[in-house]
């Protein structure tokens, strides 16, 4: 069992170099700056998608796909018919969202800090408090 797993560990690994080796390529190719590029190369029949969140790279491949293929076919004796790209939707980072909770009149907020007065977790109380201001 341990060669079996050892032997498609390897042969894993070996694809995941060899897809690498292929992204580095295409970025040489492409008049860009190769710093910070997200983009991951499927090779699958016949056909070479290349998913990126970076809209430059999008169209900097769409308007080189015939020398990427002539390109990478000379390079690893392939036989890329196409280039696709497909765009991923950046990821979008989560910012803290501000409370814009509207405010309270002045009736709730004194039956809430009667409430507050009641009640004899502290903690609780606070939170009661602080939403009746």
């Amino acid at each position: 069992m341990h060669k079996l797993d050892f032997h498609i560990t390897s042969v894993i690994s070996q694809r995941l170099k060899q897809l690498d080796e292929l992204r580095d390529s295409i970025i040489d190719i492409l008049p860009i700056d190769a710093q910070n590029i997200k983009m991951w190369p499927v090779l699958s029949k016949g056909k070479l998608t290349l998913f990126t969140d970076d809209i430059m790279l999008a169209t900097q491949v769409r308007y080189q796909q015939k020398n990427i293929c002539t390109h990478l076919n000379s390079a690893y004796k392939l036989n890329i018919r196409a280039v696709n790209t497909k765009l991923i939707p950046p990821t979008i980072a989560s910012q803290p969202v501000k409370d814009q909770s509207p405010p309270l009149d002045k009736s709730t907020s004194n039956t809430l800090s009667i409430i507050a007065n009641e009640i004899e977790d502290s903690e609780l109380k606070q939170i009661l408090k602080n939403i009746g201001n």
